[in-house]
């Protein structure tokens, strides 16, 4: 089957979006490792190594997540069955993500645009249209299996 529009335009923003989120990261690493490096004295430095390493996790969890929206996008522009798995699952714990952040922090552009683009990319997911481009028909449930008439 010929790739779908949608899903060709949602494995581009994966992709770039994955690249944007790597470099962005690189930021975080490198702001946390050059502390480290240059060290901190005074009755606060427990508080800014911990501070310090917070930022590297961030930075390398956020790394992580860019590598696997890129992963996420090469796979559904093959459309390979396994990337509409993997974009469920990522766009879907993005999704939760965007409206805890609405919930807890309150609302602000990003979490909005977060929230919505992932419920939109999720809802494309399921749609009948990219079910079948990536290998998994939407006939018979569950299990794939056609279902009983009485």
């Amino acid at each position: 089957m010929k790739r779908p529009l949608g899903l060709t335009v949602i494995a581009w923003l994966a992709i770039v979006g994955g690249g944007l989120q790597i470099l962005g990261s690189l930021g975080l690493v490198g702001v946390g490792a050059l502390g480290v490096f240059i060290g901190s004295t005074g009755a606060i430095e427990g508080l800014i190594f911990l501070n310090i390493g917070l930022e590297i996790w961030t930075g390398a969890v956020l790394m992580l997540l860019g590598a696997l929206g890129v992963v996420f996008g090469l796979g559904a522009l093959a459309q390979r069955p396994w990337a509409w798995t993997m974009g469920i699952v990522l766009y879907g714990l993005n999704l939760l993500a965007g409206v805890a952040l609405l919930l807890g922090v309150g609302f602000g552009w990003t979490y909005a645009y977060i929230a919505v683009l992932s419920a939109v990319i999720v809802g494309y997911m399921y749609s009948p249209t990219a079910r079948e481009a990536m290998g998994h028909p939407t006939h018979g449930g569950i299990s794939g299996q056609t279902p009983h008439t009485a």
